[in-house]
């Protein structure tokens, strides 16, 4: 399976990918989870050490716990996010009032959807529905990231045409942008 996700690791330097899995280990992170690790995400493992180490590092100063399975997603997707990506859509999420705290909860939805064609279209339709007291000021913002586009679209836009007609339209744009 591994070779079917990444068949570049085929040609990676086993002594880096081996360097790594010690900086895992040397963190905690159990060998059940390594294994899952480099079977379902096997680009990580193969960068540098020093990059990799330092994604590492990051996570932990986070808070995520090595033994919990949402640690090597918090360091999957640091590893696989450039510094000035991340800085970027964690700018854009504070404007859309959230805070760090849930961010990094739901660090996954929040690194890996794309911006421009997911999280601003909907964010903007979101805001829209809370200004107009259609959601309530507690929403809980990151659930609607993992609708698929159809429930999305049925649920927060078609749902509301009769009311708010220019949802379509806020939707669309924010797609464009």
């Amino acid at each position: 399976m591994m070779v079917n996700r990444n068949s570049r690791i085929l040609g990676t330097n086993v002594k880096k990918i081996a360097s790594n899995v010690e900086v895992m280990q040397q963190a905690g992170v159990p060998p059940r989870s390594i294994s899952y690790f480099i079977s379902r995400f096997p680009a990580p493992v193969q960068q540098n050490n020093e990059k990799f180490r330092k994604s590492l590092d990051e996570v932990i100063s986070m808070g995520f716990n090595p033994l919990r399975l949402m640690f090597i997603l918090a360091v999957r997707v640091l590893c696989e996010t450039p510094k000035p990506t991340w800085d970027y859509k964690v700018e854009v999420f504070k404007r859309f009032g959230l805070s760090y705290d849930e961010l990094l909860f739901d660090l996954q939805a929040v690194l890996l959807y794309s911006l421009e064609k997911r999280i601003i279209p909907r964010c903007n339709v979101i805001t829209i529905l809370m200004q107009k007291g259609f959601l309530k000021e507690n929403f809980p913002v990151m659930s609607f990231l993992t609708y698929n586009e159809k429930d999305f679209l049925n649920k927060f836009v078609y749902n509301y045409k009769d009311d708010l007609p220019q949802l379509v339209d806020v939707y669309s744009q924010g797609m464009a942008l």
